[in-house]
């Protein structure tokens, strides 16, 4: 095991490792994991192979189109994840596109949910509900101590750098950049 060098987060993390989520069945798409800021996450951020984690890109287009890099574990999303995101529309049309806070709580509370400890994620497309909050949105039961313990006691990875807060993305295609994805990715230059 040797300590990751903290130095890698000021390089951007290698896209070649992440698959794009294209405009089709991919959406909604629910994952519970992390998001990949820079090489240094990418390094750190890792699943024991029993969860099969992905490594995906996710097109947002807010104030212009942007890439956000995530590892983790895709869920099944119920059918509260289709009404969660009507009430979304509703109310990102009713703020003009811009999703308030207090708004996003609000509506996250009438589901049972919360984002108390994860609300920095939220844009359009990248809905973030706090983990404890999973069973209202996912099919699967996960047992959040046992990924902890797993991911805290990987062996290629030291335990104090192994573990960032896990959150659950709802991701969605309703923003204008992955309506047309293909045209989008090569604006990025990530290979489709």
């Amino acid at each position: 095991m040797q300590i990751i060098n903290i130095n890698t987060a000021e390089l951007p993390a290698d896209t070649s490792q992440l698959e794009p989520l294209h405009d089709s069945a991919d959406y909604p798409y629910c994952l519970l994991g992390f998001q990949i800021k820079n090489s240094y996450d990418q390094l750190r951020l890792k699943f024991p192979k029993k969860y099969n984690a992905k490594n995906i890109i996710h097109l947002v287009y807010y104030p212009e189109t942007e890439p956000i890099f995530f590892r983790g574990i895709k869920l099944t999303p119920t059918q509260q994840v289709s009404s969660f995101l009507k009430e979304l529309k509703i109310n990102e049309s009713q703020s003009y596109g811009d999703l308030k806070l207090k708004v996003y709580s609000d509506l996250l509370s009438r589901f049972n949910a919360s984002c108390d400890n994860c609300f920095l994620y939220l844009r359009p497309g990248v809905y973030p509900i706090d983990s404890s909050n999973i069973s209202c949105f996912v099919e699967e039961s996960v047992d959040l101590n046992e990924l902890y313990r797993d991911i805290f006691f990987q062996e290629d990875v030291p335990f104090y750098q192994s573990v960032g807060c896990i959150v659950l993305y709802i991701l969605d295609k309703s923003n204008i950049a992955n309506k047309t994805p293909e045209k989008e990715w090569k604006k990025i230059s990530i290979k489709v």
